[in-house]
């Protein structure tokens, strides 16, 4: 045993009682064998602390590509959806719809003969417009329309109608993300006189509106007619707007319309309208009562009165033209 060694003494400051390592001078080393002073805390390794800012700044990287692709997916979804609307003395509604639709890459309107500020007022929008005639069967112009489409996939609005942002979105994420279907039916929110009407059968009142170009047109047989799709469809969730009837002139003007052309229709079927007053009656208790209409109060009452006298009028209509033969 080393003579300068006694029984007890704490060589390297440990207390084991052992012999001093080789080159031990009395003094306990001020770096442990782990690579700090004894009782320091131990510490992570420099290299360790580098290689987990590496790592974050990676994860960082990574995550501002994904945006960023992301973002380039939208920007293409934007270049390849096109809108498609015909309009007919639509100046009271033409720019709200315009407006909703600032987000498509194309919009094609076709102005139907309008002889108020309808083509002026679209003019101010980046707007492909062509004119035609004002057909009767008003799905003949909105056929003109689709074909003049170019994007990859078209959205058909009418001008009393608008795109809000929630539908937008979930439009531009589904054309990004991939798809399941070549077209899909979107609810539809209606408003009579400033209120949506949630019953009456006027909710959700689903319509197909999105599909792929070329595989979807209208047969041009009836102008509430649906349009025909070759291929699978779906539907989305969030809703589109309606307004319809905004005021009393709205009303006039659309009744009118609607029960010439469904009298007309009558006339082509040789079909009888003795059941006309019937089916009026009937329509008004369906929408009023059996589906609810009455909870949306005084406008759930006039849209039943409207759809009621739609069908009177068609019946009076169909008469008149039917004895002036």
């Amino acid at each position: 045993m080393d003579p300068g060694f006694r029984r007890g003494d704490k060589p390297n400051g440990t207390g084991s009682g052992f012999p001093p390592s080789p080159g031990y001078r009395g003094q306990a080393p001020s770096v442990s064998r782990w690579g700090r002073p004894p009782g320091e805390a131990l510490k992570a390794p420099q290299n360790d602390e580098k290689c987990l800012d590496e790592t974050s700044d990676l994860l960082e990287l990574l995550s501002g590509r994904y945006r960023l692709w992301r973002f380039i997916a939208k920007i293409y979804v934007m270049t390849s959806i096109s809108a498609s609307i015909i309009a007919h003395n639509e100046e009271k509604n033409i720019g709200a719809c315009l407006e909703s639709l600032s987000w498509v890459s194309e919009i094609i309107l076709v102005d139907c003969e309008s002889t108020d500020k309808t083509a002026e007022i679209a003019a101010r929008y980046p707007v492909k417009i062509f004119s035609r005639p004002n057909a009767s069967n008003l799905n003949i112009n909105k056929q003109f329309a689709i074909d003049q489409c170019s994007g990859e996939w078209i959205i058909y609005i009418d001008p009393d109608e608008t795109i809000p942002m929630e539908l937008r979105e979930e439009i531009k994420d589904l054309l990004a993300k991939g798809h399941s279907a070549d077209a899909y039916s979107i609810p539809r929110k209606n408003h009579y006189f400033g209120r949506w009407l949630r019953h009456g059968g006027k909710y959700p009142d689903f319509q197909l509106r999105l599909f792929r170009k070329g595989t979807a047109s209208f047969p041009c047989r009836d102008v509430h007619e649906r349009l025909t799709v070759l291929g699978k469809e779906a539907s989305l969730t969030n809703p589109f707007a309606h307004f319809p009837y905004r005021d009393y002139d709205d009303v006039v003007k659309k009744l009118d319309f609607y029960a010439s052309l469904k009298a007309e229709k009558f006339i082509k079927a040789d079909r009888p309208a003795a059941l006309g007053p019937w089916r009026a009656f009937r329509k008004f208790a369906v929408s009023y009562f059996l589906k609810l209409g009455f909870l949306d109060g005084p406008e759930g009452f006039a849209a039943a009165v409207i759809d009621m006298f739609n069908e009177v009028l068609a019946y009076l209509k169909y008469r008149q033209i039917s004895e002036s033969k």
